[in-house]
């Protein structure tokens, strides 16, 4: 399912999918998502877009990063297409986020960014 844009009513019918439909298992969000969601049902959150703030990232990442999620672990996907406008922005992100560790803000969230295969991007996506 996915989860952006302007439309509150559209939004909230994607959220009520998710959360009372288990075959409906992935569910993708812009910075529409950062605020105000509670997805403890999720196991895996795919960002689809990069966030110019780390601390955008955060607050999306911890719609899932709960502590009543039902799952044992959750994963968190940031994709990124190379060569890219995208890849700037990413790479600002991740220094704002070393910045704001400098200074003892932010950086209380583990973050074990690593490149996946178009393979591996597929296999999560289309199973």
């Amino acid at each position: 399912l996915l989860y952006y844009g302007e439309n509150v009513n559209e939004r909230d019918d994607e959220l009520e999918e998710f959360l009372s439909d288990p075959t409906k298992q992935v569910f993708l969000m812009s910075d529409a998502g950062r605020e105000g969601l509670n997805l403890g049902v999720a196991r895996y959150l795919l960002h689809f877009d990069t966030p110019f703030h780390y601390s955008y990232y955060i607050q999306r990442s911890e719609r899932i990063s709960r502590i009543d999620n039902k799952s044992d672990s959750v994963f968190v996907y940031r994709f990124v297409t190379l060569n890219t406008v995208e890849e700037r922005i990413e790479s600002t992100m991740m220094e704002r986020k070393m910045m704001a560790a400098e200074l003892g803000l932010g950086a209380d969230f583990e973050d074990n960014a690593e490149v996946m295969s178009q393979d591996e991007a597929e296999y999560i996506l289309f199973g």
